[in-house]
């Protein structure tokens, strides 16, 4: 399936989400609400830039494989409201602190912080890939290398998804399938490394350092996606 394919399979389009979008929630927002209220909204706060996290790297993915590079700057700006929002919530995190607030609430602040931590991780490696279709310019991947990318990518895009889910929901029964998305990445990434590595042998190189450096952002956001999921069971790993 290529990557229109998949964007049509998701319900997602490439600007303008199929879901009803907000605005992060503002300060007065958080004002006297009761400590069990400020957690509730914070986790969806925290889930709501999680989307915008996979909507960023989504587009710029987009734009690498479908050649659309006059959008580049409509995902900078993007890019840019993701990081002031993701400044904004860990202030407001943060600021819970100062009410009374049990043990337990305390950790449940912490894990909102750390998985807001991983969170703002993917939306830079959104931009790296936006910046690997600068370096890419006029230039193409092979016909190979990009089918074998596009795929990887694709499966990136469905961990961060699930991962985002099971976070929101506690969906403990939804872990083995994250774990099998998991297992497909780490399959195609010995595919990625063993094809890459041949072309090369075979002197039919893919042009500059694109095709490695989208390949590595796939697999950082695959291992955070696994470690977002595992905060509800405490583990770091699934």
């Amino acid at each position: 399936m290529d990557f229109s394919g998949f964007l049509r399979h998701t319900g997602k389009r490439f600007f303008f989400s199929s879901e009803k979008t907000t605005k992060p929630a503002s300060a007065s927002d958080w004002e006297n609400l009761a400590a069990s209220d400020a957690l509730a909204m914070g986790l969806k706060e925290v889930v709501s830039l999680g989307r915008k996290a996979y909507d960023v790297f989504e587009r710029a993915g987009r734009v690498l494989f479908s050649d659309e590079t006059s959008l580049l700057e409509q995902i900078r700006q993007e890019q840019h409201r993701f990081t002031e929002a993701a400044v904004q919530l860990v202030s407001q995190l943060d600021q819970l602190r100062s009410l009374d607030l049990t043990s337990k609430e305390l950790r449940q602040i912490a894990e909102l912080l750390w998985v807001t931590a991983q969170i703002r991780r993917i939306g830079l490696y959104a931009g790296d890939v936006a910046a690997s279709v600068e370096e890419l310019g006029d230039k193409k991947l092979s016909a190979e290398g990009e089918k074998e990318l596009e795929q990887y990518f694709q499966t990136t895009l469905q961990m961060l998804d699930k991962a985002l889910s099971i976070y929101e929901g506690r969906c403990f029964d939804q872990l083995r399938l994250l774990q099998q998305l998991e297992e497909q990445a780490e399959e195609q990434q010995m595919v990625l490394t063993d094809g890459y590595f041949q072309r090369m042998a075979d002197e039919c190189y893919e042009p500059g350092t694109v095709f490695p450096s989208v390949a590595a952002d796939c697999a950082r956001c695959c291992e955070l996606a696994g470690e977002i999921a595992c905060v509800i069971t405490g583990r770091d790993r699934l």
